[in-house]
């Protein structure tokens, strides 16, 4: 959702943009989401853009879980709303799911790019290898496979910089939007 409102439809950032400032945030211990919309507040507007940005985007999932799990300990012995939470468990999955498809079909453009997902997820999940080391192997190989290049993170400079007008007021160097974006 929020690529579709802040890169699509508002137009606020580059493709490139967001998906750099969303592979920082999957670095990040915790949930991306968030940590996503809370730098986007602070790119945007500071740090009470980032306050704001990040205490209404959990505001409402907050509230949502504190209900769920009030009913739950309330009332989750009854049959009808155990089969209601396990109805709830793939539906949550499918929602994953899409959204890791939507993320793949957007990223994954290369077979090299298709390797290292399928590598890093063996690597995760099959092997239990620890998530910093993989992070760093999956650079390493995609610095490796820009020879005479100067490799990929050399180039994310000029890439990043694109439509959109967040990515206009840092070329201008303000850090901020005006009221006219």
């Amino acid at each position: 959702m929020l690529h579709r409102d802040l890169v699509e439809r508002r137009r606020w950032l580059s493709e490139r943009r967001y998906l750099h400032a969303l592979n920082y945030c999957m670095l990040l211990p915790g949930p991306e989401a968030p940590q996503l919309a809370t730098y986007l507040g602070w790119l945007m507007h500071g740090v009470p853009g980032g306050l704001i940005a990040g205490g209404l985007f959990l505001a409402p999932s907050v509230l949502v879980l504190l209900a769920l799990s009030s009913v739950y300990a309330i009332w989750g012995q009854l049959p009808l709303l155990a089969a209601v939470f396990a109805v709830l468990k793939p539906a949550v999955l499918s929602i994953v799911l899409v959204a890791a498809w939507r993320l793949g079909k957007r990223t994954l453009h290369s077979p090299l790019l298709i390797g290292l997902a399928v590598a890093a997820l063996l690597a995760l999940a099959l092997l239990r290898l620890p998530y910093p080391l993989v992070v760093i192997g999956a650079a390493l190989v995609g610095e490796g496979a820009q020879p005479g290049a100067g490799g990929v993170l050399a180039q994310q400079g000029e890439e990043l910089i694109g439509g959109g007008a967040v990515d206009a007021c840092l070329r201008r160097g303000s850090g901020r939007l005006s009221a006219g974006h």
